[in-house]
C-alpha cells in the first residue's frame, strides 16, 4: 500500500511537524490499513480541515461535499465520481480506491494546490477543444525540503502520486508533436514553412527551434523560441523573428537536412512553477494512458548554481519499479520542459511505449533509468531530446541513455543540444549497463549540433549491437565515439556530416570469443558515408586502446572524404590497431600514423598488408602513408 509517514505535512511540509507513525494512525482511527492514508481520524480531519465527497457529482455543487464546498486550507479526499467544473485551490487532493476525479471535458477548469495529488482511484483530464485548457498546478513548493528516493509516497516532496492501482486517463487536443522546416531559416524571418500540417497548432502556442549551424563555439545552444501568431496551411507566423541563421544541410547523400519545429503547448497541462519545480511518480499496478500533455517546471534539485544535485527519484514522468504493471502504457505527444532533473524515467517498469514525445530543457539526461538496472520491453520512438542541460555530472550526459534490459527499441529519435563535454552525447550506451544484457532494436535515429558526440559507447560485453541508418551531424566531437575495451557492435548505413573532430574515434577492440553461442562477429562499420565538409581533421581515427585485438575491426564498402588531416589515422601508442578495410574510398590523404603508434597489421582488400617503414613489411608509397 502507499504510505503516508506524516499526514500533516501534507498540508504544511514543516520539516519541525511531529512524525505520526502507521501504527499510531491505525490504532486513532480504527480504520483498515489503506485509510491510513485515506480516512483519517476525525478529530485530525477537523483540525486540517480535510473534507471528503458524500456523492457522485459536481465538484461547485455543494451538496457533492455534505453541505459547503473545499476551501483552500482544505485536504480534499475524492471517494465518488466528482467532476471538477471551474478553477479551485486546495491543500491537497487523495483520490481513494473507487474514486474518480474528472476535468469537465468541455470547460476550462485548473486545480491549484500546495501538497500532494495522491491518486489510488482514478484522475481524468480529457479535452478535445484546443481552447479548453485542463490544468493541475503545484504551488508554493520550496525544494529545499524534497527527502527523494524510496517506494511509498513522501509528504515533502509535493507532486502527481499515482500508486496501488491508480490510473491516469490524461488526453489533451490531438497535435502534431513536432516537425521540420520546408526550408532554410534566415535570420529576420517570421513566416516559417513546414514539412508537415500543422494539426492541431493554434495560436499562442509556443514553438523551438533547435540549431543546424555548423560547430563552434556555442553552437549547440543557438536556439530560437516564439510564439505562434497566425497559421496558414503549412505557414506559420512567429511573435518574434528569428535571431541566428537554421541553415539547411546537404549531407551529401539522403534527404538534405533541416531544422525541427518543436511544439511545446498542450491543453492538459501539469505543473509546479519556476521557482518550485514538482514532479509525477507512478507506482501503480495498471498501465496509463498520457497523451498530448504539457508537463513543466519539474525536476526538483538540491541547492541553488552550480553545485546543486538532483533529487533522486523525483523526475519529470518517473514510472518507478511498476515491474509488468505498467505493461501497455503509451506515452504519446507528450512534452516535459523546464525540468531540473531527468524528463522520461520508466525504471525497471516495462512495457512503456513513448512515441514522439519531446523533452526540452532539461537538466540531465532526458531519456534515463538507472544504469544498472534493467527496463524490459521499452519503445522510444519519433522522441526529441532537445537543449539538454548539464547538471551533476558535466562529461556524460545524454540525450538518451539505453540501459540495460531487453527488448528495447530506440527508433526515429532525435537528439540536439546536449550539452556535455568529451563523452557526452546524443546517444550513450553506458558502461554500468555491461552488468545485464542492453542490446537495443537501434534505428533510423539523428543526432546533431550536441556539444560533444552524436553517439557515446562505453561497453565491455559480448552481446551483438546493431545501429542501423544513423545520422550524424555537426557535433562539435565526433559523429561516433565507439570505446571501452572490446566489444561487438555493428554499424551500417551510416551517414555522419561535418563533426569538427572527426566521423568515427575508435578506441575499442573487437572483443574475444565468448563461447559456441556467442556472436563471432567483429566490430563493423560497414555502409558509411563520413563527409568532413572541411571542417574535421579526421575520417575514423584509432588513437587509444585498452586491450589488445582478438580480429580486426571491419570497415567495408565506406567513403571518408572533405576530412582536413587524413581519412584514416592511426594512433594507438598502447594496445595495437589491427583493421580490415574492404572497398573503402579515401580522397586526399588516405592514411595517417603516428610516430608512436602499435600496428600490429592493417589488412586491405586484396590481401595485402601496410606496415609501418620501421617496421617489417614492405613500404607502399602508393597507398600514401607514412610516418610523420
Amino acid at each position: 500500500m502507499a504510505r503516508i509517514e506524516d499526514p500533516k505535512m501534507n498540508l504544511s511540509r514543516s520539516p519541525e511537524a511531529a512524525r505520526v507513525s502507521r501504527r499510531q494512525l491505525l490504532k486513532a482511527s480504527g480504520l483498515a490499513a489503506l485509510t491510513v492514508l485515506l480516512g483519517l481520524p476525525r478529530q485530525l480531519r477537523h483540525a486540517w480541515g480535510s473534507i471528503e465527497s458524500r456523492r457522485a457529482s459536481r465538484w461547485g455543487d455543494p451538496k457533492t461535499w455534505g453541505g459547503r464546498l473545499p476551501r483552500k486550507s482544505d485536504l480534499v479526499i475524492i471517494s465518488h465520481r466528482v467532476v471538477l467544473d471551474r478553477r479551485v485551490r486546495v491543500a491537497g487532493v487523495i483520490i481513494r480506491p473507487g474514486g474518480h476525479l474528472v476535468f469537465h471535458p468541455k470547460r476550462r477548469a485548473t486545480l491549484a494546490t500546495n501538497g500532494n495529488v495522491v491518486v489510488l482511484g482514478k484522475l481524468t483530464m480529457q479535452t478535445k477543444r484546443p481552447g479548453t485548457v485542463h490544468l493541475l498546478r503545484f504551488k508554493g513548493i520550496r525544494e529545499g525540503r524534497f527527502k527523494g528516493g524510496g517506494m511509498h509516497l513522501v509528504p515533502s516532496d509535493v507532486g502527481l502520486w499515482v500508486m496501488e492501482r491508480g490510473r491516469l486517463r490524461l488526453t489533451g487536443a490531438p497535435k502534431l508533436a513536432w516537425t521540420r522546416a520546408a526550408g532554410p531559416i534566415d535570420p529576420g524571418t517570421s513566416a516559417i514553412d513546414l514539412q508537415d500540417d500543422p494539426i492541431g497548432w493554434t495560436v499562442g502556442d509556443t514553438v523551438a527551434i533547435p540549431p543546424t549551424v555548423p560547430p563552434a563555439k556555442g553552437h549547440h545552444a543557438a536556439y530560437d523560441e516564439a510564439t505562434i501568431t497566425a497559421i496558414t496551411g503549412r505557414t506559420i507566423t512567429l511573435s518574434t523573428p528569428v535571431s541566428v541563421p537554421h541553415p539547411s544541410i546537404n549531407l551529401g547523400k539522403g534527404p538534405t537536412a533541416t531544422a525541427e519545429i518543436l511544439n511545446l503547448t498542450r491543453t492538459v497541462r501539469i505543473e509546479g512553477t519556476s521557482g518550485g519545480r514538482s514532479h509525477i511518480f507512478i507506482h501503480s499496478k495498471r498501465p496509463q494512458r498520457i497523451a498530448n500533455v504539457q508537463i513543466q517546471h519539474v525536476g526538483p534539485r538540491r541547492n541553488k548554481g552550480k553545485g546543486s544535485e538532483p533529487v533522486v527519484g523525483r523526475y519529470g514522468l518517473h514510472f518507478h519499479h511498476c515491474q509488468e504493471g505498467s505493461r501497455g502504457s503509451i506515452v504519446e505527444g507528450v512534452v516535459v520542459r523546464d525540468a531540473g532533473n531527468h524528463a522520461f524515467v520508466p525504471h525497471r517498469s516495462h512495457g512503456v511505449a513513448f512515441i514522439n514525445c519531446i523533452s526540452h530543457n532539461t537538466v540531465e539526461d532526458a531519456y534515463w533509468w538507472d544504469e544498472g538496472d534493467s527496463s524490459n520491453d521499452t519503445l522510444w520512438e519519433g522522441c526529441v531530446a532537445s537543449l539538454v542541460k548539464i547538471g551533476a555530472e558535466k562529461y556524460a550526459k545524454a540525450g538518451f541513455l539505453l540501459g540495460a534490459g531487453s527488448g528495447n527499441v530506440c527508433r526515429r529519435c532525435v537528439a540536439v543540444g546536449v550539452e556535455s563535454e568529451s563523452t557526452g552525447s546524443g546517444y550513450q550506451w553506458p558502461g554500468k549497463a555491461n552488468q545485464k544484457p542492453n542490446v537495443w532494436v537501434f534505428e533510423d535515429c539523428l543526432a546533431h549540433n550536441n556539444a560533444a558526440n552524436g553517439i557515446f559507447v562505453w561497453q565491455n560485453d559480448p552481446h551483438h549491437h546493431v545501429v542501423s541508418r544513423f545520422t550524424g551531424y555537426h557535433n562539435g566531437n565526433f559523429g561516433i565515439l565507439h570505446g571501452a575495451y572490446a566489444n561487438r557492435y555493428e554499424y551500417s548505413d551510416l551517414l555522419l556530416f561535418g563533426n569538427l573532430d572527426g566521423a568515427i574515434e575508435l578506441r575499442a577492440n573487437t572483443r574475444a570469443d565468448e563461447g559456441q553461442d556467442a556472436y563471432k562477429g567483429p566490430i563493423t562499420f560497414r555502409r558509411v558515408h563520413a563527409d568532413g565538409a572541411g571542417l574535421a581533421e579526421w575520417g575514423i581515427i584509432s588513437p587509444h586502446h585498452n586491450a589488445g585485438p582478438e580480429q580486426p575491426t571491419l570497415i567495408e564498402d565506406c567513403t571518408f572524404t572533405g576530412h582536413l588531416t587524413a581519412g584514416i589515422a592511426l594512433t594507438a601508442d598502447s594496445e595495437p590497431t589491427k583493421l580490415d578495410l574492404r572497398n573503402v574510398t579515401v580522397d586526399a590523404n588516405e592514411f595517417w600514423m603516428a610516430d608512436n603508434c602499435h600496428v600490429d597489421s592493417f589488412i586491405l582488400w586484396d590481401g595485402l598488408t601496410i606496415r609501418r617503414k620501421d617496421q617489417l613489411g614492405e613500404l607502399r608509397p602508393e597507398w600514401n602513408a607514412s610516418v610523420s
